[in-house]
């Protein structure tokens, strides 16, 4: 295939590979019937790889992870694909990976270093994560021969007309802090062709991510708009191969408003990542738009007594770390915490909008249950503006929404006030391994079913538990119970403890017990898995430092383990939802099929997480004003979160094949059995929405994008998004063509 590499480079005559300006227009259309799509999806398995499909919602319409061209207007004249459909004026490159890269044998690349760019330091009181840096994919990129050949300064313009740009000033790295991301290097994907004026200036609608690129550097400064290999990838690694414009990094409310107004005048597709960016469905990162980093938002503080109606309020920016906020608010005296993930990564933005639940859940209820107010960004006319969102004052109603309607819909929070509690002085934790072998099904599944019945059934709400069981029947079961904070009484937990042991014969049937009374600060580390007792596999320098310890290090030393273990294992994963009633003798027969199936056995790791739901977090709180309820989270049932995931190697196309088969199999055999037949939004996956999973592993079920609405919200609360979303972000903005059909959607008209 003809490969065109002709593309201008600022301030050069410079000629660029990895990149195309398309003569050809495409006709395109995203529900073809099936006839027409899946020859094009095939097309694209055998030219790609095998999770490759037709982008047909795409203009032009390429191969996922690729930049081959398909769709009909493409085809033959019986709409199937034919022998040579990409035309002769694109590039066609599968991209890299992090093993190896494939291109074309007749491109000459070379394989240079690249230096990796230190970025202003997020938390100047705490270390920044220093992740493991990615293998470079081997092949020479246009950012990297720009700014080799030329200046520092110098970038590739996907255009067909010279451009003129300002020298940006170099990057000051005596006065930035020691932030190092993980660099990776990635072949762009192609725009339209594109003159230098905005879109509002030339009368275009077509996007113009270079000259926005250039208004974020003289609004925020060169330092804070990182592009090419200085730019942080995304903590999810199946979505590391989406290349933004720029990742920016804003430092007050006002760098916000004027991102979002530079994005909406140059017409390119913008997203906020509150840190790493572990969105499950790839909310925080998007092919050639501008990524809003908001680890600058990172703080925590306690307010004086009484804010707000509550004893202690925290205000949290909103790039928070969990791990941060718990050391932070186990330092304060007296101790106190909230009720968040066990992710030490994890920010507090997006688990808190998609409703958060955690170890101290029941006791304490969700953390989208325990927020007073929030600082947010949103649209208001023609302009942007930051509003405080209130319980009972103004903006209720944006309030609720955030309270559990997902993220990437409704504005962009700043600062989040929550209603924190006093910390306990003794905590009882438990891991209990049971080994994976050939075990009589009967009693596998009763002791399950007892513990499950032992932990329903506790005398108090201060446990919380969750179990696992992995391919084979491999099972850990884990939890957390506090005693009361000011008493110091753990009567109740003692007894909560005796009657797990009791349900799973501790001492006999389970393979490694592990029992322990400690304190809050030692119990929310190993919640966060970064102590040895929790995981005998993290290093030292991640364990509990404990009194006077080096918490700062320490903190690094976690983060730096977390990042490690999902740098190369990307997985695939969905919930589902089932009361307590739901978990008959059937169900658990349905659960022991899925996790035998073949799939399981060599290539992919299969894992069923089974999180309690009980005691305050099936309370929906009552401390709003308006109408409905108070908060956006529906499942209020007792019984349990089940997520379906499966684990595969980075760049295994085969393995993501079997993992995405293997979760929708599981899926449909445990949601035939939940009388809720609803999901977690925070383990959303948009694979299931788009094709070809929605028609492969789906069937004549319906999974049109207003299916989703139902699993999360339901009928009547999902209109209330929608009237939010048409109030504070009627632009429609944080969304992706990948993403278009898994968040809020807005309604034909708007009645605000």
């Amino acid at each position: 295939m003809l490969l065109v590499l002709i593309t201008l480079v600022s301030s050069s005559l410079l000629l660029c590979p990895s990149a195309y300006t398309s003569t050809t227009t495409v006709t395109n259309t995203a529900f073809y019937p099936p006839e027409i799509a899946q020859p094009w999806h095939e097309f694209c398995h055998d030219s790609v790889n095998a999770s490759s499909y037709c982008k047909l919602n795409h203009v032009p319409s390429v191969c996922q992870f690729s930049l081959v061209l398909c769709g009909p207007s493409l085809s033959t004249t019986d709409g199937t694909p034919s022998d040579a459909p990409s035309p002769p004026t694109t590039t066609s490159i599968a991209p890299p990976s992090a093993e190896s890269t494939s291109v074309d044998s007749s491109v000459v690349v070379s394989t240079p270093e690249v230096p990796t760019a230190a970025s202003p330091s997020p938390l100047p009181t705490t270390p920044s994560i220093v992740p493991l840096t990615t293998t470079s994919v081997g092949i020479e990129t246009s950012e990297s021969i720009t700014t080799t050949e030329i200046s520092s300064t110098s970038y590739s313009a996907d255009t067909s007309e010279p451009v003129t740009t300002t020298e940006a000033a170099p990057t000051n790295t005596s006065a930035v802090a020691s932030t190092v991301y993980p660099t990776t290097e990635t072949i762009p994907t192609p725009t339209p062709a594109t003159t230098t004026e905005s879109c509002e200036t030339s009368g275009s609608c077509s996007p113009d991510p270079e000259g926005a690129v250039r208004a974020l550097a003289d609004l925020l400064g060169p330092d804070f708009v990182l592009t090419g290999g200085s730019m942080p990838p995304v903590y999810m690694a199946q979505y590391t191969y989406i290349a933004p414009a720029a990742v920016v990094r804003p430092g007050d409310s006002d760098d916000i408003i004027g991102i979002l107004g530079i994005a909406v005048e140059y017409r390119v597709p913008v997203v906020v990542r509150s840190y790493a960016g572990h969105s499950f469905a790839g909310q925080s990162t998007v092919q050639d738009g501008i990524v809003i980093l908001m680890d600058r938002f990172s703080s925590v503080g306690v307010l004086p007594e009484g804010f707000l109606g509550s004893s202690y309020t925290a205000v949290i920016g909103a790039g928070t770390r969990l791990l941060d906020i718990y050391v932070e608010l186990m330092q304060h005296s007296p101790p106190l915490g909230v009720s968040g993930g066990n992710c030490p990564s994890v920010s507090i933005s997006g688990v808190t909008m998609g409703g958060a639940h955690g170890y101290y859940g029941t006791k304490y209820g969700t953390l989208a249950d325990a927020v007073i107010a929030a600082d947010v960004v949103v649209k208001d006319g023609d302009t942007f503006k930051l509003v405080t969102a209130t319980r009972d004052g103004d903006h209720a109603e944006l309030l609720k929404a955030l309270r559990g309607g997902m993220g990437g819909n409704y504005g962009v929070v700043v600062n989040w006030y929550i209603e924190t509690f006093r910390a306990s002085e003794t905590v009882n934790v438990f891991r209990h391994k049971v080994d994976r072998g050939d075990k009589d099904k009967e009693e596998v599944v009763g002791k399950t079913r007892a513990f499950e019945a032992a932990v329903v059934a506790q005398p108090g709400d201060g446990l919380w538990s969750k179990f696992k069981i992995k391919g084979g029947f491999e099972m850990n079961f884990e939890g957390m119970c506090m005693c009361e904070p000011i008493s110091n009484d753990c009567s109740v937990c003692d007894a909560s403890m005796a009657s797990i042991d009791a349900a799973l014969d501790k001492d006999n049937w389970v393979s490694k017990p592990s029992e322990l009374t400690t304190d809050h600060g030692y119990a929310t580390w190993s919640w966060a898995g970064c102590t040895q007792w929790a995981d005998p596999e993290a290093p030292s320098t991640a364990d509990y430092p404990g009194a006077g310890g080096d918490f700062d290090a320490a903190k690094q030393g976690c983060y730096d383990y977390d990042w490690s273990l999902s740098a190369s294992s990307p997985w695939k994963s969905i919930s589902v939802y089932i009361k307590h009633s739901d978990a008959t003798e059937s169900f658990w027969d349905a659960v022991w099929d899925v996790v035998h199936e073949p799939e399981c056995e060599n290539r992919n790791l299969c894992i069923l997480t089974f999180e309690y739901y009980g005691g305050k977090m099936i309370e929906e709180p009552q401390d709003c004003s308006g109408d409905g309820p108070c908060t956006s989270f529906i499942h209020r049932n007792n019984g349990w979160n089940i997520q379906i995931a499966s684990l595969y190697s980075k760049g295994d196309s085969v393995g993501e094949q079997v993992s995405t088969s293997w979760v929708a199999k599981a899926f449909a055999a445990i949601d035939a059995k939940s009388s809720l037949h609803t999901s977690y939004q925070n383990y959303l996956s948009n694979q299931w929405t788009l094709p070809p999973w929605r028609d492969e592993y789906f069937p004549g079920q319906d999974v049109e994008a207003d299916h989703w609405k139902y699993r999360f919200f339901g009928d009547g609360l999902y209109s209330r998004l929608q009237q939010v979303k048409c109030q504070y972000n009627p632009d429609n903005l944080f969304v992706t063509a990948d993403t278009s059909d898994i968040v809020v959607q807005l309604p034909d008209s708007c009645s605000t």
